[in-house]
């Protein structure tokens, strides 16, 4: 099948604008989750603060040490979770980088293809209009 040069044109400024639209779907995405790691880091704190707050109303070493004893275990579940939620938002991270940089060649592939099809459209007189 062959295609017309102008069909040929339109099919990369499809192909083009459907590259365009997976960027800015990734760049949204990747808002999102700055966001989103943003509000649990928040989380976090707020959680630490109250955690103090209820456990070390009084600070003595004996307190202290009954209140460490309490909250140790879910302390290192909870820095477990936040290691293995890390990981998995890196792996994200770097799966987006890595489409990101795919996208960027393939735009450029076709912005060159482009540019080449309406050079040879523009030196070809039995092409003109």
């Amino acid at each position: 099948m062959t295609l017309r040069p102008f069909e040929l044109l339109r099919r990369i400024d499809r192909e083009s604008k459907s590259t365009k639209l997976k960027i800015d779907s990734i760049r949204s995405k990747n808002i999102e989750r700055t966001d989103r790691l943003q509000r649990l880091a928040e989380r976090q704190t707020d959680a630490f603060v109250e955690l103090a707050r209820h456990y070390l109303p009084e600070l003595s070493h004996r307190s202290l040490a009954d209140a460490w004893t309490e909250v140790r275990g879910r302390i290192r579940e909870l820095l477990l979770q936040k290691e293995d939620r890390r990981r998995t938002l890196n792996a994200s991270l770097q799966e987006t980088r890595a489409q990101r940089g795919q996208l960027g060649k393939d735009v450029a592939g076709l912005s060159e293809i482009g540019e080449r099809v309406r050079d040879h459209l523009r030196s070809t007189p039995a092409l003109q209009n």
